[in-house]
């Protein structure tokens, strides 16, 4: 279910989304709050995330941007621990052959204040810059998606000998 509420000011405009889903374990809510000023081409989005649910199944929650003016070709760029914005390409590695059927985790990168996404032809291009560290990729054209939370309640066999149970 999705309730939206939008507001109109004088030089600002505010969308407010409430999406709550009901499962047989519990309801899960999730709001967007996203302002548009009039003087800018930029918008602000804020995300609220209740915690996810304790009942054994793994859950990963994102937001996902996506542009149909972008066509970034599998290239975009993060930031490196906020000093320079780092290229990367979908399934490569300047240093060594790649090779990998996990297509998504190959992908995910740390984003600690931006990604971006930008079309060479047209010199189109999406920023998203975040308030915190967050993993993130492009994985599709036009599209920027960001994690917002992860709950995996079996040790995935990486090295950490543990589930990834983040509670909040």
């Amino acid at each position: 279910m999705r309730n939206i509420t939008t507001y109109n000011g004088g030089f600002v405009q505010e969308m407010f989304m409430n999406f709550t889903s009901d499962s047989a374990y519990r309801n899960s809510t999730a709001c967007v709050r996203v302002r548009y000023y009039d003087e800018s081409h930029s918008s602000e989005w804020e995300v609220y995330l209740n915690d996810l649910p304790n009942d054994d199944h793994g859950r990963e929650v994102t937001i996902n941007w996506k542009s149909y003016d972008i066509k970034n070709n599998g290239t975009f760029w993060t930031d490196s621990n906020g000093l320079e914005m780092q290229k990367r390409i979908l399934n490569y590695r300047p240093d060594f052959n790649l090779s990998s059927r996990f297509n998504v985790t190959t992908n995910y990168y740390p984003i600690n204040s931006a990604i971006s996404i930008i079309d060479p032809k047209s010199s189109f291009k999406l920023t998203v810059l975040n308030d915190r560290s967050q993993g993130g990729s492009s994985l599709e054209d036009g599209e920027i998606e960001l994690m917002q939370n992860r709950r995996i309640f079996k040790d995935d066999n990486k090295g950490v000998v543990e589930p990834m149970n983040e509670t909040d």
